[in-house]
């Protein structure tokens, strides 16, 4: 049996190489290959028992095949049907041992669903892959061979995708929501070591807690003969913590009300595009929960070079054809008389990395633009908002300007372009949060060592970051914050987020760095991994980073007006984002009064680079504020 089932994988296999070469395809020998791949997989198949473990692994290649027949003729309607029973057999199958093959199963079939528009079948597949989502990725497993698992092509995507697809069935915005918080996100919250609602099932019950870690191992390391025993033992420990009071959504979608809660400081804004349906916004407002359309606005659209980004052209157009009708949707028409509403955005996919708090005409005298209509913040997900606004105040939470900060300053990095201004910024961030109260250690060049900086963090309430920063764009898992031992050891996305500084609630990281935002590799972007994100999980409350590559002397500027808005405006959560903003209209305003109006420094990306040339009054676009 097993020989039938490795050859109809090798046989598929090869079809999908041949396919994807170059050169002329032989489509007909193709079809005979796949032809002969069904047949000795159906033989293989009615030669089985029903309760063999190999089984549901069968139906799912045998799904494949017969779609890769469909394709290939496009007259065989039947194929398209013997391929859905197929996948639904293998993604529903309890004794399926790899969960990630049954995702891959319900992606498929969600996929199928929507290029043959049909919409309420896609939805109920997307419902069940994703369900299986949160038993993916135990602590057992090591973070790369995480997001190995989980950036694979028959994942990610799935948030942009699973927006869409819901609004299609006609579901609406609060079931698009609860599912795409479900798709996408899994990556990060995996890798937190103890997310937070983990956390807190171990301070009520940690016995449960403790047999939960247990059960997630031992099902994704479950044999053939008994993963239906450890999906079945799993499921019934979920239910039995569901069934603990305060506890009936753990591990589960965020229920309406919850969703709504988020906005009750101001509505949050959810933008995804999709091959389904192009572009739409759901809005959450305190009261309700409405999408927008924008059928015209493709995600082909919406692709953009860095430097194009913060082009005036690129910033205005993007404010007329989607920011501005939002802002009015919600009520926004205009350059507020007095106090700035606050605003959360949550990009998905291609909106990663869009500058939408730029959005606008920022020529001199204009208020045609979101800095001067609202007062902006972005958020991985609605439920990071939630998580972070419950959480308890930690030992470590900035209270009335007392405890502790680390400044990291790196003028000077090995094999690394000189930067002159973190000297300055250093004095003066120093200067600025003793003010406020708080005790500064300082680590600057050759002293400021990858584990000495990880110590330092476990115990400070802000951490302040001036140097160079750099993107993985193959694995962001490995972007890093350069210090001086950078080359031996670097301090990773990775290693932030194993801090775990949950419990103690750090109230803000400052990353005066090039490239802390940003997500290049497209398949990464539905996971937001970024050295911003790294920092959100690990614990803080507040990240202000970047999204592309930043000035040298700008940066010190920014960090400057952001430190003495925060002192004149007290520590608060409410006072951190609206710091960052009067740091960047400050900022903005010096580049429209500069005589020249292009300003070239050194960048703050780990490669110097001769074309990193910035308009002087665009300097205030990568700097963006993530929380709560």
């Amino acid at each position: 049996m097993e020989n039938g089932v490795n050859l109809t994988l090798r046989i598929l296999q090869r079809y999908d190489m041949l396919r994807k070469a170059q050169g002329k395809i032989d489509e007909q020998s193709l079809l005979r290959d796949i032809d002969e791949a069904i047949t000795i997989a159906d033989s293989t198949l009615s030669s089985m028992p029903d309760d063999h473990p190999i089984r549901p692994h069968l139906n799912n290649l045998l799904g494949h095949c017969h779609y890769a027949r469909y394709l290939g003729t496009r007259v065989e309607e039947r194929d398209l049907t013997v391929t859905l029973g197929h996948l639904w057999t293998a993604l529903n199958s309890n004794r399926y041992t790899s969960l990630f093959r049954r995702i891959q199963a319900g992606r498929q079939i969600v996929r199928i669903c929507c290029d043959a528009s049909l919409w309420s079948a896609a939805y109920e597949a997307a419902v069940a892959t994703v369900a299986l989502i949160p038993k993916l990725s135990p602590r057992a497993i090591q973070i790369s061979d995480k997001q190995r698992i989980l950036s694979a092509d028959d994942i990610v995507g799935f948030g942009a995708d699973a927006v869409a697809l819901a609004i299609e069935a006609g579901k609406g915005g609060y079931a698009a929501l609860s599912l795409v918080e479900s798709a996408r996100g899994s990556l990060a919250a995996s890798i937190s070591n103890l997310r937070v609602d983990i956390l807190a099932l171990d301070a009520a019950h940690p016995d449960l807690a403790q047999q939960f870690v247990e059960a997630r191992e031992e099902l994704q390391q479950a044999s053939s003969p008994s993963a239906s025993l450890a999906n079945e033992n799993f499921d019934k420990l979920l239910q039995k913590i569901r069934d603990v009071e305060g506890f009936g959504g753990f591990c589960q979608p965020l229920s309406e009300e919850d969703i709504r809660e988020a906005a009750n400081s101001g509505p949050i804004v959810v933008l995804s595009a999709s091959e389904y349906g192009s572009t739409r916004a759901i809005l959450v407002k305190s009261q309700s929960i409405d999408v927008m359309q924008f059928p015209l606005l493709t995600p082909h659209e919406l692709e953009h070079e860095e430097h194009e980004m913060q082009t005036p052209e690129f910033l205005h157009w993007l404010w007329l054809e989607l920011i501005k009708p939002i802002l009015e949707a919600l009520g926004y028409t205009a350059r507020p008389q007095g106090v700035q509403p606050r605003i959360w955005w949550i990009p998905i996919g291609v909106f990663s990395g869009i500058p939408l708090h730029a959005a606008g005409d920022h020529s001199p005298g204009s208020t045609e633009n979101v800095m001067d209509w609202v007062v902006s913040s972005y958020s991985l997900s609605i439920k990071a908002i939630l998580n972070a606004r419950r959480a308890p105040v930690g030992p470590h939470t900035l209270v009335a300007g007392k405890g502790k900060a680390l400044l990291v300053g790196m003028t000077q990095t090995p094999k690394q372009s000189l930067l002159s201004a973190v000297a300055e910024e250093m004095v003066t961030a120093d200067r600025l949060l003793r003010d406020i109260g708080l005790d500064c250690t300082l680590l600057q060049n050759t002293h400021a060592q990858k584990q000495t900086v990880l110590e330092h963090l476990r115990t400070s309430q802000v951490f302040h970051f001036a140097g160079h920063g750099v993107e993985r764009k193959r694995n962001p898992l490995k972007s890093a914050l350069i210090l001086e031992d950078w080359e031996n050891d670097p301090m990773t996305v990775g290693d932030v987020m194993d801090l775990d500084l949950h419990r103690e609630s750090p109230f803000l990281a400052y990353l005066s760095a090039c490239e802390t935002g940003q997500i290049t590799t497209t398949k990464f972007r539905d996971e937001s991994i970024h050295l911003i994100s790294a920092y959100q999980l690990a614990g803080f409350r507040h990240v202000i980073g970047t999204l592309w590559k930043v000035n040298d002397t700008a940066s010190l500027t920014m960090a400057t007006a952001t430190y003495r808005n925060l002192q004149s405006g007290g520590i608060t959560d409410e006072s951190v984002a609206r710091s960052r903003h009067q740091a960047a209209t400050q900022l903005r305003h010096m580049g429209r009064n500069r005589a020249s109006n292009r300003a070239l420094a050194d960048g703050r990306d780990i490669v110097p680079d001769e074309d990193v040339v910035l308009e002087g009054e665009e300097n205030w676009i990568p700097f963006v504020h993530f929380g709560i």
